[in-house]
């Protein structure tokens, strides 16, 4: 409880008011976890079963990860490009797709890494990798882990 509330009969609501934030972070995590889980449940389905999807969806599986220095702005910047990217395909449906269309999950995550310090922490751009790609292109068979 926050010393300004005390004796203002607002520490309850004060209370109120943060296990009600604490409630709503938690179900949003579980909602995020389960997104999560289902978009690996996805790939790992299509990963088992390639050999009997056509070659030509086998070869656009793709999973990219890449640690970049990035400011705010930049990050920013970046996300905005990404979505940007996206957004000509968000309004297709099944009926309102081009013949041979298939529904394909597409994710992106920016998230910072929880310290700020990591240089001080024998980290640095020489030895942390820039990126790293896997495209079954470059490696049929495998897992996304």
């Amino acid at each position: 409880m926050r010393a300004d509330h005390v004796g203002r009969g607002e520490g309850r609501r004060c209370a109120e008011h943060c296990d009600q934030q604490h409630d709503r972070h938690d179900r949003v995590e579980e909602d995020e976890r389960g997104r999560r889980d289902r978009s690996r449940a996805l790939a790992a389905d299509f990963l088992a079963n390639a050999p009997d999807e056509p070659r030509e969806w086998q070869d656009v599986v793709y999973l990219a990860k890449a640690d970049l220095w990035l400011t705010v702005e930049e990050t920013r910047t970046v996300t905005a490009a990404l979505d940007a990217a996206l957004e000509p395909y968000r309004d297709r449906s099944v009926a309102g797709g081009p013949d041979g269309s298939r529904r394909v999950r597409v994710m992106s995550l920016a998230v910072p890494h929880r310290r700020p310090d990591l240089r001080r922490a024998g980290y640095s751009r020489q030895n942390t990798p820039r990126s790293s790609c896997v495209n079954s292109r470059r490696r049929p068979s495998g897992s996304l882990r």
